[in-house]
């Protein structure tokens, strides 16, 4: 009987761990000046922990401590969204004469060079990233006369092509997330579909609406070190986030201005060296951050039961 009441006691005071992600920081408001946006659209991380930011209608990118202090900035036009290799250097989509480029920088801004993803069509850069290995990923539309085209390219780190593969027809927001691993995370009308490096089909989840798993227009997707996928709802005026196989696990956000609330968020970043995701808040003309917070609560001997079953 003693052995019973010490097990029941020590039930009582197992604690489960509850992991959601809390609102750190900000900075940025509608201006032109040093650290003020118009509609931001993309936040990326280097490695060395500075923040870059898409500020698309000041046609510039600037970029920032992971505080916020300014410490440059460089024009663009297109600034509609950006990726950062393992090296520092930046990369962003472009277009000449209705056919699409990707265009890289080195970190403070000076061009090293561009390159044609589909030379001869009519194509457009919808999102993109870099991998851990330094490829370069880009999602968008090849405009034919029938019917448009939506397909990932892959290349490597100064343009020479690797492949390419089919996604699906149609003009819709694309973005691409890769994963430690190298699988790689494409948004496309209103689900998340990811392949493996080189384009095989994996899987998929994600449908119109609210709940949970559900997104209105989502804008942006990323990966973390742990694999967890990050996905910028912007109808929704939220952060999701889920296992890599798309299980549902947390979301944050609403409507309105006050800190944790978007107005359309457009991008959304995970940063390994600090442990916070940066949002492009675009409407709100900001960039958010935030921390994963970790609470322990005390449960009950019926909730070990249910979790052990």
């Amino acid at each position: 009987m003693k052995r019973l009441v010490l097990f029941l006691a020590a039930a009582v005071m197992v604690s489960t761990v509850l992991a959601g992600f809390k609102y750190e920081g900000e900075w940025g408001k509608l201006g032109q000046a040093h650290g003020e946006f118009n509609e931001p659209l993309g936040v990326d991380i280097a490695p060395n922990g500075n923040v870059y930011v898409a500020d698309s209608r000041n046609y510039r990118f600037q970029y920032f401590t992971a505080d916020g202090s300014f410490l440059g900035r460089w024009p663009y036009e297109p600034a509609e969204g950006l990726a950062i290799a393992p090296n520092g250097n930046v990369y962003t989509g472009g277009c000449i004469d209705e056919e699409s480029l990707v265009y890289y920088f080195r970190p403070t801004g000076s061009i090293l060079g561009s390159w044609m993803t589909h030379p001869g069509y009519i194509s457009y850069v919808e999102g993109g990233d870099v991998a851990p290995n330094g490829n370069v990923y880009v999602a968008g539309q090849i405009v034919g006369f029938f019917r448009n085209d939506m397909v990932v390219d892959y290349f490597t780190d100064s343009g020479s092509v690797l492949g390419s593969w089919y996604v699906g027809d149609g003009t819709e927001r694309m973005d691409v997330g890769i994963a430690p691993n190298g699988n790689v995370y494409v948004i496309y009308y209103g689900r998340i579909i990811y392949y493996t490096a080189n384009g095989s089909l994996l899987g998929s989840w994600g449908s119109t609406g609210s709940g949970p798993g559900q997104f209105r227009s989502p804008e942006a997707v990323d990966v973390g070190p742990k694999g967890r996928v990050f996905v910028a709802d912007a109808g929704n005026d939220r952060i999701q986030y889920f296992t890599p196989t798309g299980s549902f696990l947390g979301m944050w956000g609403k409507e309105g201005s006050g800190p944790g609330e978007f107005i359309n968020p457009s991008d959304v970043r995970f940063s390994p060296g600090n442990g916070r995701v940066y949002v492009a808040d675009r409407h709100n003309h900001r960039i958010q951050y935030f921390v994963e917070d970790i609470a322990v609560r005390p449960t009950s001997l019926g909730r070990v039961k249910a979790l052990f079953r």
